[in-house]
């Protein structure tokens, strides 16, 4: 009996710490102490990318969280600027810079519903029957001295195709 109550506790405890953690990548989208933190939390399925020399492609299925996908540590003050091409289909999506204090500054951000009418409306999906949403760009910004992150940020189901390219720092992946 003793044995039975012990496993029903520890399967109760169980559940209630994965039920505190479950929608963390959603809630994250706009809690700036997640964003700046050196965690990365997200669901991700169905992506393809590549990064090489400066540039980063990425076809997105399905995202929600975030997740670190460029850095650089820079000597001194720096400007620098940031290219991107992303189309949109679904949720919402922002690129974040970290500065080395944890200043979260928010370089791009789309949302597929309430930003519609500002982004250039590309063809019909034709695997989903949905509009799809574009926006291309160059921002500029400045990099303090030491660790420079960019944060990919998404909300619930955010669909989406991402090229983006930069001179300084090193891209990684989405989900390594």
């Amino acid at each position: 009996m003793k044995q039975k109550h012990f496993l029903l506790t520890a399967l109760f405890a169980s559940a209630l710490s994965l039920a505190g953690c479950s929608g963390l990548g959603a809630n994250a989208y706009n809690n700036e102490r997640s964003i700046a933190s050196d965690m990365n939390s997200y669901n991700l399925n169905n992506i393809t990318q590549t990064s090489d020399d400066g540039t980063f492609s990425a076809q997105v299925g399905n995202m929600e969280g975030m997740d670190t996908i460029w850095i650089y540590d820079a000597e001194n003050e720096t400007s620098t600027e940031l290219s991107y091409d992303i189309t949109l289909y679904s949720g919402k999506l922002k690129l974040t810079l970290i500065s080395p204090d944890k200043k979260v500054t928010t370089l791009v951000e789309l949302d597929s519903e309430k930003d519609a009418e500002y982004l250039s409306a590309s063809a019909q999906d034709s695997s989903a029957g949905t509009s799809a949403y574009s926006a291309s760009d160059t921002v500029s910004f400045s990099l303090e001295p030491g660790e420079n992150r960019i944060k990919v940020v998404a909300g619930e189901d955010t669909r989406f195709d991402m090229n983006l390219s930069m001179p300084e720092g090193e891209f990684g992946e989405l989900g390594f």
